[in-house]
């Protein structure tokens, strides 16, 4: 599944776990890089997925749209990638390491 259409799934599924979303109350900005890529917002405080960017995000996650992919469909984990110098992150580290339960609250 592309980048692309992992957010789109994700922004039907997100209002479905709004209440679960809204734990986590923050902003992710996820740039993904190369083939299918783009700049996508996760904002678990509305709860909305939006594509661009947000200067406000309080975690910044970049990589390669593959690595992205095989990250979220349970191929590879976030932190062999982070280790692999394949996962970068700014911002708050904490909620990076919250990454799984994001991504069980939009699945």
């Amino acid at each position: 599944m592309s980048a692309s259409a992992i957010f789109d799934q994700w922004s039907q599924s997100i209002t479905a776990n709004a209440d679960k979303a809204k734990e986590i109350n923050a902003v992710y900005q996820f740039n993904i890089n190369g083939d299918g890529g783009g700049s996508w917002v996760l904002d678990l405080t509305e709860p909305v997925v939006r594509s661009g960017s947000d200067d406000n995000a309080n975690c910044t996650v970049t990589m390669e749209a593959g690595d992205f992919e095989d990250m979220v469909e349970g191929r590879v984990q976030g932190q062999q990638l982070f280790m692999l110098g394949k996962l970068m992150i700014e911002g708050d580290m904490g909620l990076a390491l919250r990454l799984q339960q994001v991504f069980e609250a939009v699945a």
